[in-house]
C-alpha cells in the first residue's frame, strides 16, 4: 500500500491546482441528528426484511451528516450491494452535490464516480496537505503565509471476499463504464465526496458483513488482490 499511497499523493497534489472543488478547505465536522444507527443495527445478509439503517453524507464543505434511509433486503441478497446502491441514489438525487458537480467546467474530465461494496477492511481518513508561500512585499510581516488543504480519502480492501465489487467511470453517466473490479480487490480514492455505509475511521463491522459506498472522486486506483 506505500508505493501505491505514495504514487496516488503525487498525482493529486498536481490535479488539486486543476480543480479546486474537489478540496475540502475546512475541518471535517460532524453534524448531529437527534438520533443515530450505528453499524450494529445492520441486518444481516441472510434476513428477508425492510431495515432503516444510518449512511453517512460527506459534503463539499467537508460536513458529516448522517442520514436514515430504508433498505428492503430479500432473502440471501448482498448487503453491500444494496447499500452502494441506496448511497448511488442519495447522490444522485442530492442537488446541493450536483449544482456542485455541474458548476465546475473541468469536472467531467478529471472526476469520477465510484460505487463499491465488499467485506473486508474500511478505512476513512483525512491527510493534510501545508502550502507556504514566501512574501517578498513585506518585510516585516512574517516572510510565510500558511495555509492547509483537508483531503478526505477512502481505502477499501476486499482481500477474501469473492463477492466484492467496484464500478468505476466518468462523471457523465451517460459515458460507458470504463474499469470493473470483481472480487478480491482494494481500492483508494482520494478526494472523495459521497456517502458510506459506515462511520469513523475503521468499520470493524465491514470485516464480517459487506457494506459499500458511492460518490464522486478526484482519483481512484484500485489493484486486484
Amino acid at each position: 500500500m506505500n508505493k501505491l499511497f505514495k504514487k496516488t499523493i503525487a498525482i493529486f497534489i498536481c490535479l488539486i491546482f486543476l480543480i479546486s472543488a474537489v478540496t475540502i478547505s475546512s475541518a471535517t465536522i460532524l453534524k448531529k441528528e437527534e438520533t443515530t444507527t450505528s453499524e450494529e443495527n445492520l441486518p444481516t445478509e441472510t434476513t428477508s426484511q425492510v431495515k432503516e439503517i444510518t449512511v453517512y453524507r460527506y459534503g463539499p464543505d467537508g460536513i458529516i451528516t448522517p442520514k436514515k434511509v430504508i433498505i428492503k433486503l430479500e432473502k440471501d441478497q448482498n448487503l453491500g450491494k444494496a447499500i452502494a446502491e441506496k448511497c448511488d441514489e442519495l447522490m444522485e438525487g442530492d442537488t446541493e452535490m450536483q449544482s456542485f458537480f455541474q458548476g465546475n467546467n473541468s469536472s467531467s474530465y478529471i472526476l469520477k464516480r465510484i460505487s463499491s461494496y465488499g467485506r473486508g477492511l474500511h478505512l476513512r481518513f483525512t491527510i493534510r496537505i501545508q502550502l507556504d508561500k514566501k512574501i517578498d512585499l513585506f518585510p516585516l510581516l512574517p516572510p510565510y503565509f500558511k495555509t492547509a488543504i483537508f483531503v478526505p480519502i477512502r481505502f477499501c480492501k476486499y482481500t477474501r471476499d469473492p463477492g466484492a465489487y467496484t464500478r468505476i467511470s466518468g462523471l457523465d453517466s451517460r459515458k460507458n463504464i470504463t474499469q470493473e473490479y470483481h472480487g478480491p480487490h482494494q481500492i483508494l480514492a482520494v478526494g472523495f465526496i459521497g456517502f458510506t455505509g459506515w462511520i469513523g475511521h475503521t468499520s470493524i463491522l465491514g470485516f464480517f458483513i459487506r457494506t459499500g459506498f458511492a460518490g464522486v472522486t478526484a482519483f481512484v486506483t484500485g489493484k486486484e488482490s
